[in-house]
């Protein structure tokens, strides 16, 4: 019992011991991982701090790399080192090392240059048949019965194939040698010639084969033929002389970011002599591009010539002094900035046009070939229609010929030839979603290719003008001078209300309203208010954009507000009452009303004045605060049921309750009169000439209410005849004075007397 007494303490003495220093080592370790925490917390405090310095490092590159030189400018000058450039490219070592590039493409990828060869070969090969295959879609469009999507299809892929061959060439094979990583300069840079060359031929080649004659686009996508024959002209001559050119832009332009050209690794281009080549040839091609355009949409051009007002380009035709000359200068100013020494500016903002010129290419003939779709639907449709027409007419024919009637030939609308019908266009409403969508899609895809260029315009807002305005920093309102950025800011914000303002009402009408349980009443004053609240917010997001505070115009609203309340009173009331009205809704566009004694249907609300059309067609525009403070009838408020009164009048004498129940019997027989509220025939008085009799009927719409008026005379003008009542008409008595005797004078024509 000892021993184990000794055992046990020194066991709890061990234990003791172990636990203390269990503890101690907790303790020490707690306290490391503090330690480590905290300096883990300050690394990740000095890591922020670094990417947010090197955040506003890359901004800064990214504001000034495009606004800063390149190259000395204008190295015309220096006609050697255009020498040196051609020397090295045609260098006998250079085009070693190229070839054994080659060689080594084709052991380390063979299943790729096969492909690339197959590309090559079977457009080649297939030329002839999709030639053919277009002159077989144009004449499958010529007829309602072979007139398919699937020929559209058909012509797209037949143009694919006429524009593969040549950039497939140049494209595969620049692609081949720059996936390799080892290879040597020159073949780097040859690559990137080949790819530049093979994309301007691709495109340049695309509109070629796309505007030729008894192609996609004067066939099936509708475009006019001079405009097809411009385009493709021009791209005919621009083709031997852009390729070349474009050969070397690419090649020198090696280091300069570009999403058609496509390297493995990248290359330091140390040749100044292929740099200059470059440039010159730059300038070269945008002076082409300059004189392709003014041949295109100059205004002597017979693209201008033809482009009318209500043309499908007419808008633009009519904005033609404004767009033209930015187009115009746009290839010069970038050969100008070239020339200056800004040859990566000048690269790298064509890059961009480039992508910008092949995605609205792409979205214009993605859109044409959806109208082109929905066209042959609707023009099949219609074709069925009159075919069923056709047949209707035919089988009554038939019948009349059995039992020997006669069916009046009714041949109108009913042609023959299909050639000879006319289709018409697609309906407005269609038009205006694809019109939506394309111009969503066009300025989304905008954004998406030019946000990396954005912060490169930062600069502008160093660039102050004689105008100041008050903005917050740092909570206090400052007076600051606006700067070139906001102005243009404020204008972009500008016209991006005005877009929105206009296209809305219409984008929410397609998209919501039509899918609601609405009237067409309701869903008009829903867009119009939308119309004004995107106005106002776009108002007041460009008056932000420009500086302008509510401090420094409530001044201005105040002096405003005096002169509205002298001036511009009757305008103002207007306003509101439009607002009234849009809310209140005691008219509603399509309702048929009378104001001042004019009658007409409602066709706009707008924010001063409504417009009514009368049943002359006239448009007759009556301010709004006419339908508040004065008198208004509306005939179709709450519901359409009107009522008709038909006067006739029948001579003395005549049976008066048959003829008022031939004018109820006629009124009960007409389908459109309602039997509740009934009809009723009154005998109203006894006229000078006539007793007048009045029936009253009730119409359920206001619609064909004249054509009811005439078969109701009609009808009881029948009853009348054939019950042999008569309708009276004006009588007069001639009273002779008797009082002496009446002289009588007998005469004889002298002609009758011999």
């Amino acid at each position: 019992p000892v021993a184990d007494e000794k055992t046990n303490a020194r066991l709890r003495k061990n234990a003791l011991r172990a636990w203390s220093d269990y503890r101690k080592a907790m303790l020490d370790l707690t306290k490391a991982y503090n330690r480590y925490v905290a300096k883990l917390s300050t690394l990740e405090i000095n890591t922020r701090q670094l990417l947010d310095v090197a955040k506003d490092y890359r901004e800064f590159i990214d504001e000034q790399l495009l606004w800063m030189p390149s190259t000395d400018p204008v190295p015309l000058a220096q006609p050697n080192v255009l020498f040196q450039g051609l020397d090295w490219l045609t260098d006998r070592t250079n085009l070693t090392h190229l070839r054994q590039d080659a060689r080594r493409v084709w052991r380390k990828r063979p299943l790729a240059v096969m492909s690339w060869i197959l590309l090559v070969l079977i457009p080649l090969w297939s030329w002839r048949r999709a030639c053919r295959a277009l002159e077989a879609s144009e004449a499958e469009t010529r007829r309602v019965r072979t007139d398919r999507f699937t020929a559209t299809l058909s012509a797209l892929l037949a143009t694919v194939v006429l524009i593969l061959p040549l950039p497939m060439l140049l494209l595969g094979a620049g692609w081949l040698l720059a996936s390799l990583r080892t290879a040597d300069t020159f073949s780097v840079t040859t690559a990137a010639g080949l790819q530049g060359a093979g994309h301007l031929l691709l495109f340049l080649g695309a509109l070629h084969q796309v505007t030729r004659e008894h192609g996609l686009a004067p066939v099936h996508l509708r475009w006019r033929e001079t405009l097809c024959r411009k385009l493709g002209g021009q791209a005919v001559w621009l083709i031997p002389l852009g390729a070349p050119l474009m050969f070397l832009i690419s090649a020198s332009a090696v280091q300069v970011p570009s999403s058609f050209i496509r390297l493995a690794s990248p290359v330091e281009l140390e040749e100044p002599g292929l740099l200059a080549l470059g440039r010159l040839a730059f300038v070269v091609l945008m002076v082409l591009l300059s004189i392709a355009v003014y041949r295109i949409w100059g205004r002597k051009s017979p693209v201008f010539q033809e482009t009318g007002p209500d043309s499908v380009g007419g808008r633009w035709a009519a904005y033609h002094f404004l767009w033209f000359p930015l187009v115009l200068l746009l290839p010069l100013g970038l050969a100008a900035a070239a020339l200056a020494g800004y040859y990566y500016t000048a690269l790298f903002l064509t890059s961009k046009v480039a992508e910008t010129l092949w995605f609205v290419f792409a979205l214009v003939v993605l859109r044409d070939l959806l109208y082109r779709s929905l066209y042959v639907t609707q023009r099949r449709l219609r074709f069925q229609e009159i075919l069923q027409r056709r047949e209707e007419m035919l089988a009554q024919r038939r019948e009349a010929a059995k039992t020997g009637s006669v069916i009046p030939d009714d041949n109108e609308g009913l042609p023959t030839d299909d050639d000879a019908i006319d289709y018409g266009e697609l309906s407005e409403q269609v038009r205006q979603l694809v019109r939506t969508a394309y111009t969503l899609g066009l300025l989304a895809g905008l954004w998406w290719l030019w946000k990396a260029v954005i912060p490169a315009f930062g600069f502008l807002d160093d660039v102050t003008l004689p105008i100041t305005t008050a903005q917050l920093v740092d909570g206090v309102s400052k007076t600051v001078p606006l700067t070139l950025g906001d102005m243009l800011a404020g204008l972009l914000f500008g016209g991006l209300t005005l877009f929105a303002a206009k296209n809305t009402p219409g984008l929410l009408e397609l998209t919501l309203l039509q899918r609601l349980p609405l009237s067409r009443a309701t869903r008009y004053a829903i867009t119009t208010l939308t119309q004004y609240v995107v106005a106002i917010i776009g108002v007041f997001i460009t008056f932000t954009a420009l500086g302008f505070q509510w401090s420094n115009v409530q001044w201005l609203v105040a002096a405003l507000s005096v002169g509205l309340g002298f001036g511009l009173q009757e305008i103002v009331a207007n306003f509101v009452s439009g607002v009234i009205l849009l809310f209140e809704q005691p008219i509603r566009v399509g309702d048929v009303v009378t104001v001042n004694g004019t009658s007409g249907i409602v066709s706009r609300i707008r924010i001063r004045a409504t417009t009514i059309q009368n049943w002359d067609r006239q448009e007759l525009i009556i301010p709004n605060k006419s339908f508040i403070t004065g008198e208004l009838v509306n005939w179709s408020l709450s519901d359409t049921i009107n009522r008709v009164i038909i006067s006739v009048g029948v001579a003395y004498g005549s049976d008066t309750n048959l003829a008022m129940a031939l004018m109820h019997e006629a009124a009960n027989e007409h389908s459109r009169v309602l039997d509740e509220p009934p009809p009723r025939v009154t005998f109203e008085e006894f006229g000078d000439n006539a007793l007048t009799l009045r029936l009253r009927a009730y119409l359920g719409e206001l619609e064909g209410r004249l054509t009811v008026i005439t078969e109701l005379h009609q009808a009881i003008d029948e009853k009348f005849a054939d019950a042999g009542l008569e309708i009276s008409f004006p009588q007069r008595d001639v009273h002779l004075d008797t009082s002496r005797p009446l002289e009588l004078v007998l005469r004889r024509d002298a002609k009758a007397a011999d």
